[in-house]
């Protein structure tokens, strides 16, 4: 069978195997948190997609203000926080975002006989292990008193959250058929770029370079 009418074939049946692969080629080739371009001023393309994921997320109006934190900052706003990482106006519109996917997983049986997902129940699941991303040698950037300079456990906190957004991409990937545009990809642009997209509200986008 030729790859034209293989893929041919593939959209007939709704599949997005091209589509996922790009995504992964994408994701492994991250050089994830290396701090060689220790950007201060975002580029016109971490405002795209900024705006875009923030539109793909239904927030209205839009944050007026966009804040980048170097790493000392970053560093004194994590340890002095008495709840690091947490976003408890952005995390509630990933989630739906990710039900919305899991859903549209589970009603058109995409799951089944796909290696990168498994079923428990209702509930779609996805080992990190399928990502191509190496999460040791992720850790010990965190950690290198030179780059980030995290304590193991806040560094392990970033490593599974940037791990779970990857797995929610990689979902709405593969159903995006269906749902439209994948609000977890402007993500990956932010990281292609060399920031962390730390926090999201009504008021500001805060990114750590």
């Amino acid at each position: 069978m030729t790859k034209t009418t293989q893929r041919f074939l593939e959209l007939q049946r709704g599949e997005r195997s091209g589509e996922r692969n790009n995504l992964m080629a994408r994701i492994a080739a991250v050089p994830w948190f290396e701090r060689a371009l220790r950007l201060t001023d975002p580029s016109a393309r971490v405002a795209d997609a900024l705006s875009e994921h923030i539109r793909l997320l239904g927030i209205e109006p839009a944050p007026s203000r966009l804040e980048v934190l170097g790493r000392d900052e970053g560093l004194v706003l994590l340890h002095q926080s008495a709840t690091p990482l947490a976003r408890p106006f952005w995390e509630p519109h990933l989630v739906q975002r990710f039900e919305l996917a899991a859903k549209a997983l589970l009603n058109g049986r995409r799951v089944d006989g796909d290696p990168l997902f498994a079923v428990a129940g209702r509930s779609v699941l996805m080992e990190s292990t399928v990502l191509p991303v190496a999460q040791d040698r992720v850790l010990a950037r965190l950690v290198d008193p030179r780059g980030y300079g995290l304590s193991a456990l806040l560094a392990q906190k970033l490593l599974d959250r940037l791990l779970w957004e990857l797995g929610a991409m990689v979902a709405w990937e593969t159903v995006a058929d269906t749902l439209g545009p994948n609000p977890f990809t402007p993500l990956l642009a932010i990281h292609e770029e060399g920031l962390v997209l730390l926090d999201l509200d009504p008021h500001r986008v805060l990114l750590w370079a």
